[in-house]
Parts: structure tokens; C-alpha cells; sequence
């Protein structure tokens, strides 16, 4: 009987203890993104070796180590590509050579937005050769099509178990019309599109991320329209929004959404690369953010806009682009804008994100002046 009230003891103890809950599986995954990869003809002529060829991998060596870390990397390639130097030219109607693409890959990016003004500046046979170039290196590219069917598809890339969804499109191709059998080739910014595809991509990703080429150019301030398509984005369901275009930065912004998330949208990065000599066209932004997933809860953990510099030494044709933290006195009295001193790069900084943020984190918002000085402290956890 002993025996028996000692079992009965230890199971009503045991019924008294917590039943352990098991962890939801947890799961991070860290973006950068950065704006035009726009090619003048003088940066074009600044990647030919003393052998004739082409190589440009100098004009990505200064982030290259930066974004190496990053689950996914993104840039936003301005112009079509082709293998024929004929067709190779700077503004208005842009083309450059296939080596830029494979600096690209190189540098590690491996998502290609191309649904730009220019997409459409060698016409279809552009178009074509760009397409089958991406198509034939490790990378996901979106904005542009060979075929009616991957038109249709949304481009899905999976990072540590987080689909994500990305969806890019121009405000239009300066001018030209898609001929009727070539449609599907860049995808434009119709908001009827833009909202219906947002609502399909979120029956096939955890992430939606729109990359919208569009605003005014050299303007640091979105516009009324910016802010409005932007919103009618988020309302449908797009959990970040990155923008390009205008050439020069404008300010990282948090959007409440109809249902009531936080959605970051980066109206423009800027210019990546390009010999575009005045400072504020000099001065641009990396889009930097960490998604984490949790069971089935996905948000975006924080977004920061990173300020980096578009170095050009005329006299030496060297391009390169530096983050701002390296862009130092010695460096900047070589830039061939001599007054682009990093003290003017802080000043345009501050200035086009004075009324805005530059970083947020869930409930957290933070101007730059402050972010300097706890950076040191946060930067260290990023790509943990």
C-alpha cells in the first residue's frame, strides 16, 4: 500500500509540472539592396584592359567584402547588356558590355532587377541578349521576359527557408511602345498589375518585395505619386518596397498598412554607378534589412538605409564605389567632384532624411544623428 501511495504521489507532481512547449523554429535572413548600375560611356571605357578586353571588377572591389555576408543581394541593372561594341553607348540610349554583367555576379549579387526606362533602349534584340545573359548565370532576375509564361510566374527565391517574392517595374521606356508581340518582355508599373500580382505572391512566398522604378529625377523628396502608389502597395500586401530611378537618394519611410504592418519602403537609392559628377548625384543609398521567421510569422526585423559614395577619377578612369564609413579626405581629394569632401556627403545625408528615418526596427525608429553613435554598438549582430 506504501509502494502504491508513492506512485500515485509522484504522478500527481508530475501532473503539477509544466507541461515544456516546444521552440518554434527560428530563421533569419539579411538583404542589401543598391540603385542604378547605369553605365556612361566613360565608365564603360574605364573597364577596357591594356589587352583590349573588358573587366570591371574594380568598380565593385570597395563593397564586394560589405555584402558578402548577405543572404540575398540585389542591384538594379539600369541598362541592357550586349556583346557587340557597336551597340555599346551612354546617355540617352544606353547599352553596355556583357563583362559588366559578370563583374556583377561576380561581386556576389544574385537578384537582378532590369524593369527600367532603359530596358527597351536596344529594342527587342537587346532585350533578348540581356534576358538569355542573366538566364545563363546564378542569379534571379525580374522585370524582364523571354516568354509569356515567366511573365506570368512570380520570381521566388528561397534564403534560409523564407521564400521571397521580388516584383519590379518602370513607370515607362522613355518613349517606346512593347510591340504587341513582345508585351511581356518589361513589366510596367500599372497598379492594377502591380496590386493583383502582390496578392498571388503572397499564396507563394512568406516576403513580398516590390522594386518600383519610378518618382522624379534629381528630386530628393518623393512624390505625391510615389506616396500614393506606395501606400495602395502595402495595402495589398507588399511587406517592403524599394525604389530607383530619380538618380539621387530619397528618404526611407515606415507605411501602416490597411491591415496595420509596418512596411518599409526605400523610395530611391540613387545612382550605384554612373559618371554623374554632381554631389548630390555622387551621394547614395544601400538598402540594408534582416527578415526573420519564426513558425509561420515572418516580418521584417529592421530596414536601414547605409550611405556609400560613387567614386570617379576622371583622369585615371577609375569608377568604384565606397562605402561612406571609407570614404576618407585622402580619398575624396581624388574624386573629380573636388568638393565632394565627406563632411558634404554627411550634409546631403542629413538633409534628405531630416523629416524621415534612415533605420527602423520593430517598435524602434531612429534618426541618422542618433544611429551614429549606437551603430558601433548594433552592427556587430546584423548577419548573425
Amino acid at each position: 500500500m506504501k509502494k502504491f501511495f508513492s506512485m500515485i504521489s509522484i504522478l500527481l507532481i508530475l501532473c503539477l509540472l509544466p507541461i515544456p512547449v516546444m521552440a518554434e523554429e527560428e530563421s533569419v535572413a539579411t538583404l542589401i539592396a543598391v540603385g542604378d548600375n547605369l553605365y556612361h560611356e566613360k565608365v564603360i571605357n574605364s573597364g577596357k584592359q591594356e589587352d583590349g578586353s573588358y573587366n570591371f571588377d574594380a568598380v565593385y572591389a570597395n563593397v564586394k567584402d560589405y555584402i558578402a555576408d548577405a543572404d540575398i543581394k540585389v542591384i538594379n541593372q539600369e541598362v541592357v547588356l550586349s556583346g557587340d561594341s557597336s551597340k555599346w553607348g551612354g546617355f540617352p540610349s544606353f547599352a553596355c558590355p556583357l563583362e559588366v554583367g559578370e563583374a556583377v555576379v561576380r561581386a556576389g549579387f544574385n537578384v537582378v532587377t532590369h524593369a527600367t526606362n532603359h530596358s527597351w533602349d536596344r529594342g527587342k534584340d537587346g532585350a533578348l541578349e540581356t534576358i538569355s545573359f542573366w538566364k545563363n548565370q546564378d542569379v534571379l532576375l525580374t522585370g524582364m521576359y523571354d516568354c509569356q509564361e515567366d511573365y506570368d510566374n512570380i520570381v521566388v527565391g528561397e534564403y534560409n527557408g523564407i521564400r521571397v517574392a521580388f516584383l519590379n517595374y518602370t513607370y515607362g521606356l522613355n518613349g517606346s511602345v512593347l510591340p504587341k508581340d513582345s508585351k511581356f518582355m518589361v513589366k510596367l508599373l500599372n497598379m492594377d498589375l502591380v496590386t493583383s500580382e502582390i496578392a498571388r505572391a503572397r499564396d507563394v512566398a512568406d516576403v513580398v518585395i516590390v522594386f518600383p522604378h519610378w518618382g522624379e529625377e534629381y528630386k530628393n523628396d518623393p512624390n505625391a505619386a510615389q506616396k500614393t502608389m506606395a501606400q495602395q502597395m502595402a495595402d495589398a500586401g507588399a511587406d517592403l518596397i524599394i525604389g530607383c530611378h530619380p538618380h539621387v537618394i530619397q528618404p526611407l519611410e515606415n507605411i501602416v498598412s490597411a491591415d496595420g504592418r509596418n512596411v518599409p519602403c526605400f523610395y530611391s537609392l540613387g545612382n550605384f554607378v554612373a559618371n554623374m559628377i554632381r554631389a548630390e548625384k555622387c551621394v547614395e543609398a544601400m538598402a540594408k534589412v534582416r527578415i526573420k521567421k519564426v513558425g509561420d510569422k515572418v516580418t521584417i526585423e529592421s530596414a536601414q538605409a547605409v550611405p556609400m559614395v560613387n567614386f570617379m577619377d576622371v583622369a585615371t578612369k577609375y569608377y568604384t564605389v565606397y562605402m561612406a564609413d571609407d570614404y576618407t579626405e585622402e580619398i575624396a581629394k581624388l574624386h573629380a567632384n573636388g568638393g565632394l569632401k565627406p563632411w558634404v556627403v554627411d550634409d546631403i545625408w542629413e538633409k534628405t532624411f531630416k523629416n524621415y528615418d534612415c533605420r527602423m526596427d520593430s517598435g524602434l525608429i531612429m534618426k541618422r544623428k542618433c544611429w551614429k553613435f549606437i551603430k558601433v554598438l548594433l552592427e556587430w549582430n546584423y548577419f548573425r
